[in-house]
């Protein structure tokens, strides 16, 4: 009966007075709970971030190193399919002590090439040559994505 007409404006009135709450700005003060709250909660904000930023920066480290032998892997693959018999890059021949390629080494090399290219057939063997120039451009890419990675 006669209580509902008193509980509805109550209701009213408390559901204004928490919308009201809801803007007001709470106070900072050295004593006040809003500022220890306040406090803490950016505290863990900032521990969040930093365990974000080592996790990025350890992974990019590694992409580097993984990017790094991968390019290199890469141009393996290219100095292979140029036929050529050295495990190393074809850029970087043998020395001796007089820093002049040893010319038996050189020789072997142009002999098993040779014996390659034979082997494989000249068509097959521009084929390869082509993808040899193909993989030592994927290879400067993956060599200039990484350092572009480890500089950002």
């Amino acid at each position: 009966g006669s209580n509902e007409p008193q509980d509805a404006p109550r209701e009213v009135a408390s559901k204004s007075t928490k919308n009201e709450s809801a803007y007001v700005v709470p106070s900072f003060t050295s004593d006040s709970p809003y500022l220890q709250s306040y406090i803490d909660r950016e505290m863990r904000n900032l521990n969040v971030l930093t365990d974000t930023l080592r996790d990025i920066s350890a992974r990019a480290r590694t992409f580097g190193k993984c990017g790094a032998l991968m390019a290199e892997a890469t141009r393996r693959l290219s100095s292979s399919c140029r036929l050529n018999p050295q495990t190393g890059s074809s850029k970087s021949p043998q020395t001796n002590d007089n820093g002049e390629e040893d010319s038996s080494d050189r020789e072997d090399q142009h002999r098993i090439m040779k014996e390659r290219r034979e082997s494989v057939g000249e068509e097959m063997t521009n084929v390869l040559a082509v993808l040899g120039e193909i993989l030592d451009e994927v290879a400067d890419a993956q060599v200039s994505m990484c350092q572009s990675l480890e500089a950002s």
